[in-house]
């Protein structure tokens, strides 16, 4: 049985509210302190990248969330932009959740967006992607178009276009092949 809002929150209710609080702290310290990129091949495969060999519009979020705890703005941004609104969002919903558990009550439910919102959103986050493709491609940002293989230490069959539907720089225009790319 859900809660109402204004209602007083059983102790389940908060002892739940709590270990989420707990858990998100943890899951924040650990992520402030180990790099993403670090981590173990099987942590961190996006199945768009390797796919298709271009970066989904979250690829390099986790990463950006990392520097953002670690106040590093500019690698932030540099990584994925989505992780000023994301880590807003994540610290709101944070906030409510601890607002929760010291009042004992439950909130009301925020505002639920209208169509048109959503929309909006839809297609800001349709723009970012053309956007974070662009930059991975042009700049590029290897971090972001390195498929699994590469990272793997198996770089002569990334870059041979091997798996399905991928783009590898060895096929890419010479504009947008970075200097020290193999052909």
């Amino acid at each position: 049985m859900r809660t109402r809002p204004g209602t007083r929150l059983d102790a389940p209710g908060r002892r739940s509210r709590f270990l989420a609080l707990c858990l998100a702290a943890v899951a924040a310290a650990l992520l402030a302190a180990v790099e993403p990129g670090e981590l173990p091949l099987r942590f961190r495969a996006c199945p768009f990248l390797w796919l298709t060999g271009l970066p989904c519009p979250f690829c390099g979020l986790t990463r950006a969330i990392h520097h953002v705890l670690r106040l590093d703005w500019a690698m932030a941004w540099y990584l994925n932009p989505l992780a000023f609104p994301a880590g807003a969002l994540l610290l709101g919903l944070v906030a409510r959740t601890a607002l929760e558990v010291a009042a004992g009550r439950r909130l009301p439910p925020p505002p639920a967006l209208r169509s048109r919102w959503l929309i909006a959103l839809a297609v800001l986050l349709v723009l970012h992607w053309i956007l974070h493709v662009r930059g991975a491609v042009a700049k590029p940002k290897p971090e972001l178009l390195r498929s699994w293989a590469t990272a793997a230490g198996w770089g002569d069959i990334a870059t041979a276009g091997t798996f399905p539907f991928s783009l590898s720089l060895a096929t890419a225009p010479d504009r947008l092949r970075p200097s020290n790319a193999r052909h």
